[in-house]
């Protein structure tokens, strides 16, 4: 069978076990990428080229940053000011987060936005006793609006220009 042919069958495999939740994500992306390298249609080499550790290496890095930061407390710091700022009203709670967020992912990476407000969004809403999943949800995708209001997304052009 053409190697072509394989690759689909095996990444809509994956797709669908990921989708459906079948196994864990891990799980499938590793026996997706086995089952090549044991059909020949990939050597090991050449699995290990696709594989960018430039973004694996910024997660991390990011990951650590976001745990030393949670451990230091300033997390905590930031909830009980923001809580005494909007009060504990959460339409003021989402409101802030929303404009922090949208202009964080203006300048910075949405993944890096996100690592940094996400811990702060659940220990606040856990605090005040409301359901973190809603504002975590939103937050992530104003973290994309504001993305793409950057002139990173558009590097010839200047995002403050008319």
């Amino acid at each position: 069978m053409d190697g072509m042919i394989i690759s689909i069958i095996v990444f809509l495999v994956v797709y669908a076990a990921i989708t459906f939740e079948l196994v864990n994500k891990a799980v499938a992306a590793f026996s997706g990428v086995a089952i090549l390298i044991l059909l020949h249609v990939i050597d090991e080499h050449q699995a290990i080229e696709f594989i960018d550790f430039e973004t694996i290496m910024l997660l991390f890095g990011m990951m650590l940053i976001v745990s030393v930061l949670k451990h230091s407390g300033l997390f905590t710091i930031i909830s009980v000011q923001i809580s005494e700022l909007t009060r504990g009203d959460p339409l003021k709670i989402l409101v802030l987060f929303s404009v922090v967020t949208a202009v964080m992912s203006a300048f910075l990476d949405n993944v890096t936005t996100v690592l940094i407000i996400i811990p702060i969004i659940i220990e606040l809403t856990r605090g005040l006793g409301l359901d973190p999943k809603k504002y975590v949800l939103s937050q992530a995708i104003i973290s994309n609006i504001g993305g793409t209001s950057s002139n990173k997304s558009f590097p010839n052009t200047n995002c403050f220009s008319i």
